[in-house]
């Protein structure tokens, strides 16, 4: 079923709470889909900017928020995604990954039909393993739109083990010595030094402890 497109979003749909629900629907979410990043980085960063977040709809749902803005470069008007170019790795909609397809092709239809001018959608930092960079541009294609497809960077991925000693097992034989090493001289330097993974309790005070000690 085709998704319904709105466009009377205001940056109060920051704070919608379907956001977060959509977000529990996506298991490749990150800090960079959240209503907590979207919103500081707006707050931040919207001088000479207009806000367009779409909405997108199926059966009286929400399914998808694309947010977007426009900004006016050389006498065109350029819409990206809120986040920007340089500070935020991974941009896209925020929906299921089952929703990207439909996602993709409402977009397209949104651009092609709009009575809002624009010039260029600069669609910067789409992860390629979340496939909805390739959505886009299948469909962009399909429907005849010109465009340009560049690799920016290559991110880093590690692929961990179910354990400690398979991940060790996975490294080879000099950086496992090094490793090793390196905690024993913790544990001589810091006897009381342990490990531990946060837990819903304690990830708020844990996340400012590692922002305390990035400050340092």
């Amino acid at each position: 079923m085709a998704l319904d497109v709105r466009t009377d979003c205001t940056a109060s749909c920051f704070e919608l709470p379907e956001w977060r629900g959509l977000l529990t629907r996506d298991p490749n979410r990150h800090v960079f889909a959240t209503q907590e990043w979207n919103k500081a980085w707006w707050e931040e960063f919207s001088a000479g900017k207009e806000l367009v977040i779409l909405t997108m709809w199926r059966s009286g749902e929400l399914a998808a928020i694309v947010p977007l803005y426009e900004k006016e470069e050389a006498g065109r008007k350029v819409l990206r995604f809120v986040g920007g170019i340089d500070l935020t790795d991974y941009l896209g909609p925020i929906c299921a990954p089952a929703d990207r397809g439909p996602v993709a092709e409402a977009l397209v239809q949104w651009l092609a039909t709009t009575d809002r001018p624009w010039d260029e959608l600069d669609a910067h930092n789409l992860p390629v393993p979340f496939g909805f960079a390739e959505l886009l541009v299948e469909t962009t294609d399909r429907l005849g739109f010109a465009f340009t497809l560049d690799q920016e960077e290559t991110s880093a991925v590690l692929a961990l083990g179910d354990d400690w000693e398979i991940y060790l097992g996975g490294l080879d034989k000099k950086d496992r010595h090094e490793l090793r090493r390196k905690r024993r001289r913790l544990g001589k330097e810091l006897p009381g030094a342990g490990f531990r993974s946060s837990t819903p309790d304690s990830l708020e005070r844990d996340v400012a402890t590692f922002i305390a000690m990035h400050r340092g």
